[in-house]
């Protein structure tokens, strides 16, 4: 359960520092042409428009989201890694590399919806006229069950799926390798 925490409590540093960026990012994508000349002046434009604090608009559902992603990819892998080592000494790098898609796409699959609902939330607020509106992570969940289904939480995640998974295996399978090649032990 301490890896489960150590990864959780990682991956939620990590976050909290680039946040701006990824917001800035999914208003980027999403903007209308023309509305932004690159990122520091959509961080600009967003701060002087919506105040600085819009910068972090979602940032509670990224935090949320995060701590099971980190932790469950962390658990899931170790776990995997924990059986290799029963039939291997040191497992195939092959192994490494799928076990750590399999651990994303468990991850990924528990912490999806908070994905969608910071999606939600950074945009909100970008263009005048719309009339989405959501009072908070728990609203946004409320009104995408309430209007798409439970599955309406998931919209999005097969491409992301298929982006990450890859990304996480080649991680994990460097991560292992590196560890390796400095002569610390499979098994740590």
């Amino acid at each position: 359960h301490e890896r489960l925490v150590l990864g959780a409590v990682s991956g939620a540093v990590g976050q909290l520092t680039v946040y701006p960026l990824e917001m800035v990012r999914t208003r980027i994508a999403v903007a209308p042409t023309g509305m932004y000349e690159g990122v520091s002046h959509a961080i600009f434009s967003v701060a002087q428009r919506e105040g600085v604090g819009a910068l972090y608009r979602g940032v509670g559902a990224s935090m949320l989201g995060i701590l099971p992603y980190a932790g469950v990819d962390l658990m899931i892998f170790e776990g995997l890694k924990k059986r290799m080592l029963t039939a291997y000494d040191t497992p195939p790098p092959a192994l490494n590399f799928v076990s750590g898609m399999v651990a994303s796409c468990v991850a990924q699959f528990v912490a999806y919806p908070f994905a969608l609902v910071r999606t939600r939330l950074q945009k909100q607020g970008m263009i005048e006229g719309d009339t989405t509106r959501y009072r908070g992570i728990v609203d946004c969940f409320s009104q995408t069950v309430r209007n798409e289904g439970i599955l309406g939480l998931y919209k999005g995640l097969l491409p992301n799926v298929l982006k990450l998974a890859p990304a996480a295996g080649i991680n994990w399978l460097v991560f292992e390798q590196a560890k390796l090649s400095m002569g610390i032990d499979a098994r740590s």
